[in-house]
Order: structure tokens, then sequence, then C-alpha cells
């Protein structure tokens, strides 16, 4: 058990329908299953306790669906490495825009731990263009230097040893990859920590 974080391509267009309407956020997390997605729509529908006590019923509620066509159908699984990459990834390029200190979706709607983070296209495309070029070479260095203290799974980071290398030079392989396809497509991405 612990904290993972899987990151899924998504459309601004789409990202706006989902900051618009929040429940659609299981559109993208939870593609095949629509249970959450009608839970978390009715529940938005739901009339207050006031208004309940007035008499007022729900509204009725109008399922939705995302066009998640083509490359919007993939995604990333950063398993527990997603605070080390990002300790990283900071010390190597600090100009960079910070990708898991991203905005929150409106609506409260819980994914996992907390609501579902989302970055748009062009933050995306600066990443993938910001983190092109960095080798395992240099994330051994920064292993080496990162001040890791506070960081999730700090033991393992400080360790400093060839697994934690492994570790983040495998799950940072699948991220550059990810956000190389995002950049060509033009897509944004969804965060969901589980």
């Amino acid at each position: 058990m612990g904290v993972c974080c899987v990151v899924y391509a998504v459309s601004d267009q789409n990202l706006d329908a989902i900051l618009a309407d929040p429940p659609l956020v299981w559109r993208v997390v939870e593609p095949d299953d629509d249970s959450s997605y009608l839970e978390a729509l009715e529940a938005a529908a739901r009339p207050s306790f006031m208004h309940r006590l007035l008499g007022r019923r729900a509204a009725p509620v109008e399922p939705k669906s995302l066009p998640l066509d083509g490359p919007q159908r993939r995604f990333v699984d950063l398993d527990k490495s997603w605070d080390g990459l990002n300790r990283v990834l900071t010390t190597l390029v600090p100009s960079a825009p910070a990708f898991f200190d991203a905005p929150t979706c409106p609506g409260g709607i819980e994914v996992g731990y907390g609501p579902a983070m989302y970055q748009r296209s062009d933050v995306v495309s600066a990443l993938a263009t910001a983190w092109a070029g960095l080798s395992q070479a240099d994330l051994r260095q920064a292993l080496a230097t990162t001040d890791f203290s506070g960081a999730y799974l700090e033991s393992v980071w400080k360790q400093r040893d060839g697994e934690a290398l492994a570790y983040l030079s495998e799950n940072f392989a699948g991220l550059q990859a990810f956000l190389a396809l995002a950049q060509t497509h033009r897509l944004g991405t969804l965060i969901q920590m589980t």
C-alpha cells in the first residue's frame, strides 16, 4: 500500500469540460466503470437538506461522455516514485514548471487521495522540452545531491543506491515518453493519486 501516481493524457477541451462539470473526472480515471461517475452526478444534483425539507426534489441527471480517442486513452503509472521524481527533476531543471504541484480539479471529488490535479497542454509541452535531454547520468547526479527531507519514501531516496536510481530511471523514462506523446498531440494531463 502507499500513495501511487497515475497520469492520463487529456485534451484541453476535455479538461475544460471537467472543470465545468466536475463529475466528468470519473470518465477519465475510470473509463470502463460508470458507477462512480453516476454516483458523483447524482450527488451533485441532490438538493441541500433545507431544500429537501421544503419539498424540492433532485433534478434529473443526464450522463455525459467525453471523447477520449486515440492518445487520450494513454496513461503512465509512476507508482510511488512521484515525489522522488519531483525532487530530482526540480534539482535538475529548477526553471521548469512544477508538474506535481498542479492545480486541483474543482468540485471536491476525491478520486483516490484527494481530487485529481491537471496540467494544460502548454505546461506539458514546456515540461517535455525541459526534461527531454535528461539522462540516467543526470538522474544519478541529482540523486546524490538532492535534499529528500520530508519526501514521500524519504528512506528509499536517502539510500542513494542502485535500487533507488533504477526505480527513478524506470519511472522517469516512462514519464518522458508519455510527455513526449502528449506534446506531439497537444494534450494536457490529469493526475490521480491513488
